[in-house]
């Protein structure tokens, strides 16, 4: 029998893109593939916007959050990064959105060794304070200017 499949009595459907409808016609979930071909999974609320999504992005996997407004409010990602010689890999990541879509907090942990990180961010989504744990912590406050105001540790003076 080699080279042959075995009937194991599972019924496959196939097709692009599948959609599942609640009893009043609306979509609540899809899955299918975007024009890139790449899959993803998106499930609607009550009134058909998007609440979730999963989808990849090449290889790199991302899950959205969504508030009732269609807003994206949180992030989950596992994307490829090059941060520089021997600081290449998957950064795992985690963004919370403010009700404008504006990532407010965000968490990482650089490859290879490279440590967590933790970045608020203002209104307007500008890094304000930055926290990485490598060899030793390292804190960046800034003003709105995007002027350091505070780091630990302290900068050296230049010769």
């Amino acid at each position: 029998m080699a080279g042959k499949k075995r009937n194991t009595g599972e019924r496959v459907v196939e097709a692009e893109r599948f959609v599942l409808r609640g009893r009043d016609g609306r979509e609540r979930l899809v899955l299918g593939t975007t024009e890139a071909g790449d899959p993803f999974v998106s499930v609607m609320g009550a009134d058909g916007a998007s609440r979730a999504a999963l989808h990849l992005k090449g290889d790199a996997p991302h899950l959205h959050l969504h508030d009732r407004a269609g807003t994206l409010r949180v992030s989950v990602a596992l994307d490829d990064a090059d941060l520089g010689p021997g600081r290449s890999g998957e950064v795992p990541s985690v963004s919370l959105c403010n009700a404008d879509g504006t990532a407010q907090v965000q968490l990482v942990v650089l490859p290879q060794g490279g440590g967590p990180g933790v970045a608020l961010n203002d209104a307007a989504g500008r890094q304000r304070i930055f926290l990485h744990l490598l060899d030793d912590t390292y804190v960046v406050v800034t003003d709105a200017k995007d002027r350091k105001v505070w780091t630990v540790p302290k900068p050296k003076p230049a010769k």
